[in-house]
């Protein structure tokens, strides 16, 4: 079964509009891959992430088995970040 670990997020500002944090955090699987996510969780509690490869540098996408297990754990993970 693959797992999953999160760097911490680091709070790369606000968006255009001051309703929303944006974050940025890797996230690597124990199978050796590396992905990088950008997500924004608004004022609402609201969030959405963007996930890609750091080999190619190509999205993941969320309609995919490995994509919708990422994209999940990324906004959880980006929700908590905005809680602390």
């Amino acid at each position: 079964m693959t797992s999953y670990s999160f760097t911490p997020a680091e709070t790369t500002g606000r968006n255009a509009f001051d309703t929303a944090t944006k974050f940025t955090f890797d996230c690597e699987s124990n199978r050796g891959g590396l992905y990088r996510v950008n997500a924004t969780v608004g004022d609402s509690g609201s969030a959405t992430a963007q996930v890609f490869r750091v080999r190619d540098g190509h999205d993941v996408c969320r309609t995919t088995r490995l994509g919708n297990t990422i994209h999940k754990l990324a906004v959880q993970h980006a929700l908590a970040a905005a809680i602390a």
